[in-house]
């Protein structure tokens, strides 16, 4: 089992620059895409603001990158259409595999959190997969 922390970047700007009902566009969007992606067995869920996670079941760290890799290109590589016209947005995702070593799914959560913060330092629109 993988997690993945998926923030969409710069989103302020996209609500700064569009408006706010553009960007609830922008989100329905992302979730749309997120929920044709990700299998029935998966968890896809909005956690707040632009973050979102995904717990990917059955699926270790290889397969988990390539999801996300998938993802994050789908995302970077095409507008979303909205009421005040076209946006084009990038995604950082950070990837935790779950493993016995964790002591809950918060452990796991906050490993994946690590990650995505990686990514956003790192430049945004990545992957970074937590140790």
């Amino acid at each position: 089992m993988s997690l993945l922390m998926i923030d969409l970047d710069n989103f302020k700007s996209v609500n700064d620059t569009y408006g706010h009902v553009a960007g609830d566009e922008v989100l329905k969007t992302f979730a749309t895409r997120g929920n044709i992606l990700f299998r029935a067995t998966d968890l896809f869920a909005r956690i707040g603001g632009e973050e979102f996670v995904a717990l990917l079941v059955g699926t270790d760290k290889a397969g988990a990158l390539l999801v996300a890799e998938r993802l994050r290109s789908s995302i970077a590589e095409s507008s979303i259409r909205t009421s005040a016209g076209s946006i084009r947005v990038t995604a950082s995702v950070g990837l935790a595999a779950v493993t016995m070593k964790d002591r809950s799914v918060t452990s796991s959560l906050r490993r994946a959190d690590k990650a995505l913060y990686r990514a956003k330092e790192s430049g945004r629109n990545r992957v970074e997969v937590a140790p």
